[in-house]
């Protein structure tokens, strides 16, 4: 059925954010940033794009905050495939498919950003040190730390030379995501060791990163976060920012957020290193012909 037709309107009223072909200059989205804020230059989505993109900015946490339903899906979308256009590599994270809600914690986001960077890496096949690999399969997989420090402590410091690490960690991250919902005894351990350890997690990570920037023409890796904000309770995602582990992640990392919680007191506890960008709905007007 033609959808530029009257027959057609049905199927251009879906709910769902407009994808692919949609996107194009000959699909169905069309630029409402005049519309929404009274200027075509006064956009939050470009001023993310901007900001990730402008060498020496250090805001590396943005929040897209927006009432349900007013096209911030689709604008991320776009924001996307522009990333990609300019050369960045780019993954983007579906909170709500990806993790569970009633029971999210700074551990899953921790979990769900190195996979993001790790399956970077993978794509681009991009070569980890060896250092890191071994350090990231220590919290991956919580029987190796175990093994490797009794073996230490029996033998002595570096006396586990012959130890044999699994080193498919690309393969490990992929499990570990795939059973980031469960609850098991082990998934709890690798939630707590990344707690714990996250000195060591980070400098793992903050090395990633350098790898894919060298890569990359010293561009920045990029995450998107979709669907944070439908985090329940709401109070949730206050709590996962205050925690003080995501402001040390050095690479730009795009949340949307409960829009609620802008006008909440506990929001300027993290104000002062996150960087919000409002979304405006569209205005609606009923026009008598």
């Amino acid at each position: 059925m033609d959808r530029t037709t009257i027959k057609g309107i049905r199927q251009n009223f879906s709910p769902l954010p407009l994808t692919g072909d949609d996107l194009k200059e000959t699909g169905l989205y069309v630029d409402t940033i005049e519309a929404r804020t009274g200027s075509p230059y006064k956009s939050p989505i470009e001023d993310i794009f901007d900001d990730c993109t402008t060498t020496g900015s250090y805001n590396y946490i943005h929040l897209l905050l927006g009432h349900r339903g007013c096209g911030k899906s689709t604008e991320l979308n776009k924001l996307e495939i522009k990333f990609i256009e300019e050369g960045f590599a780019i993954r983007k994270i579906d909170c709500e498919a990806e993790t569970n809600f009633a029971q999210i914690g700074v551990e899953d986001i921790l979990i769900l950003i190195s996979n993001a960077l790790l399956d970077i890496c993978k794509e681009k096949k991009i070569k980890i040190n060896q250092d890191d690999i071994e350090k990231l399969n220590y919290f991956f997989v919580p029987k190796v730390r175990e093994i490797v420090a009794r073996e230490e402590s029996e033998i002595g410091i570096g006396g586990s030379i012959g130890f044999t690490l699994p080193l498919n960690i690309f393969s490990l991250s992929a499990k570990v995501k795939s059973q980031i919902m469960n609850t098991s005894e082990e998934m709890t351990t690798i939630r707590i060791n990344i707690k714990n350890n996250f000195a060591e997690w980070n400098r793992c990570i903050d090395n990633i990163i350098e790898k894919i920037k060298e890569n990359d023409s010293q561009k920045y890796p990029i995450i998107i976060f979709e669907n944070f904000d439908k985090i329940v309770p709401v109070e949730n995602a206050i709590e996962i920012f205050g925690k003080g582990y995501l402001e040390k992640i050095r690479t730009y990392i795009i949340y949307t957020f409960p829009i609620s919680l802008s006008y909440s007191e506990k929001f300027g506890t993290i104000e002062q290193y996150v960087t919000p960008h409002f979304f405006p709905m569209l205005d609606i007007y009923c026009i008598r012909l």
